[in-house]
């Protein structure tokens, strides 16, 4: 399955209800996706696949995140002085993503940035992907691809999700010279 669009939300929501019917995806049953959680988030991105699958319950989630800050968390110790990041997840029934959010400390007003690996279930297997993206006005600055599928268990997930994260770490530099950007400050 290719990617259909990209939708940004802000994250400031504690409770929070999303559809989306964008472009090509409108009037085509099943391209609907909802997403509600009831934390806060600084996750805000939705890949619009159909959501019709909850994620399985078997997979140790806290192990595949494990796995993924495994490699994303040296790209926080190398990051330059004044430029700190931050590994979290989001869990919902339909979605799950592991990532790291940068901020420029200095300058708290350049848009923070996410390398983060995702992960849905639009049919039988996962849907894995990964991209390094603005937090809130949505800069795609690289985008690890092509998706990959993988089976619904932890050993597989894990080792997806890795892998996506290495191709994110090797473009950890794009997340540096995003946050010295003074042109990127978020739209009121």
């Amino acid at each position: 399955m290719g990617r259909l669009a990209w939708e940004r939300r802000s994250a400031s929501a504690n409770i929070r209800s999303y559809e989306s019917s964008l472009c090509g995806c409108r009037g085509v049953p099943g391209m609907k996706a909802t997403v509600e959680t009831q934390a806060p988030t600084t996750l805000n991105k939705v890949r619009v696949h159909s959501f019709r699958k909850e994620l399985p319950e078997a997979v140790d989630w806290d192990a595949v995140h494990a796995a993924i800050q495994k490699v994303l968390l040296p790209i926080a110790n190398s990051l330059p002085p004044g430029i700190n990041a931050k590994g979290d997840c989001t869990k919902l029934p339909r979605f799950f993503s592991s990532y790291l959010t940068c901020k420029n400390e200095a300058h708290p007003d350049i848009d923070p940035v996410i390398v983060g690996v995702e992960f849905c279930r639009p049919g039988e297997k996962i849907m894995v992907w990964g991209d390094i993206s603005g937090e809130c006005i949505g800069d795609m600055l690289f985008e690890a691809g092509p998706e990959m599928e993988a089976e619904g268990h932890t050993a597989a997930l894990a080792d997806a999700g890795s892998a996506i994260a290495q191709i994110l770490a090797q473009q950890a530099h794009l997340a540096v010279t995003a946050l010295h950007d003074s042109s990127r400050l978020p739209k009121d």
